[in-house]
């Protein structure tokens, strides 16, 4: 079985065979656009950070073409994610690469909300890396590649 989207409230990817969720956390930092999301398994649970960057594409609406903003890309940083993974393993059963691939197919299906947003962001892809500094390199390598088409 694979995650699902549910979108009650800020909305979550559960995977209900492995037991594993991926949600929104509570807050995010406005001025990085760093976001925090939380992994919880039946044995562990805690926070990770990302960066994300949307672009403005058009969009039909009752019949009228409309600007909105979609996801192209969200960096994990890494980092961040193995101290969090490392202080919460104690009690973790699976291995870091496992959780890390978790991660990547939940932040998926979550920011594309199972498949809604396939269609308008087919490019939208999750990467992981080791600053918020080189998460704005590669958006920008992104952007570009995006407008050399």
């Amino acid at each position: 079985m694979a995650f699902e989207y549910f979108p009650r409230g800020a909305g979550a990817a559960i995977d209900h065979e492995r037991m594993v969720s991926v949600k929104p956390g509570p807050y995010r930092d406005l001025d990085t656009d760093c976001f925090v999301y939380s992994f919880q398994d039946e044995r562990s649970a805690f926070e990770f950070d990302t960066v994300e960057f949307f672009e403005d594409r058009p969009r039909l609406f009752q019949g009228h073409v409309v600007t909105h903003k979609f996801p192209v890309l969200t960096c994990v940083i890494e980092p961040d994610l193995r101290r969090a993974f490392a202080e919460a393993a104690i009690t973790a059963d699976r291995t870091y690469a496992e959780v890390r691939a978790l991660i990547q197919e939940a932040l998926f299906v979550l920011k594309m909300q199972g498949e809604a947003l396939r269609p308008a962001a087919p490019d939208y892809r999750v990467e992981f890396v080791q600053s918020v500094t080189e998460a704005r390199h590669l958006a920008q390598a992104v952007r570009e590649k995006g407008e050399a088409q």
